[in-house]
């Protein structure tokens, strides 16, 4: 067993390095972050586009209705994969406030409020909200 904290192990190493794995720490943890709010857009698109798509299918006098399964399985799949990237990011995010908050305890990190996973929850809310009314009105639509 290594009884050894991360601090200590740190300790032998020169302050540049810690200087320059605090900065990348903060990078990432910037990075992650402004992925979570990218990945939004992005997700109400694919739903937009969807919409879009049976419109333009009704319209052209597409039989949609033969692909009802496709329809309403693609915004279930495309719900799905985004939850798994939003918790996905939640647990870097949390590994990454953990190092931040062991390693520089007076850092700015460590005294950052936590939110308690409500900012997950809200956001994976949107995602299950957004895709459970597409598949209300993608059936609608696709009533014989």
């Amino acid at each position: 067993m290594n009884d050894i904290t991360p601090r200590e192990q740190m300790a032998d190493r020169p302050a540049a390095f810690d200087e320059t794995e605090f900065k990348e720490l903060c990078s990432a943890i910037r990075h992650y972050s402004g992925i979570r709010y990218l990945i939004i857009p992005i997700f109400m698109a694919i739903h937009g586009a969807m919409f879009i798509a049976l419109k333009d299918g009704i319209q052209n006098k597409i039989n949609v209705s033969e692909f009802r399964f496709l329809v309403l399985a693609f915004p279930i799949v495309v719900g799905a994969i985004f939850l798994v990237l939003e918790y996905t990011l939640d647990r870097y995010l949390d590994e990454f406030f953990r190092v931040a908050r062991t390693n520089w305890p007076s850092s700015f990190w460590a005294k950052v409020a936590r939110t308690r996973k409500v900012v997950t929850t809200a956001i994976s809310a949107l995602y299950v909200v957004v895709t459970m009314a597409s598949c209300v009105f993608l059936y609608a639509a696709l009533k014989p």
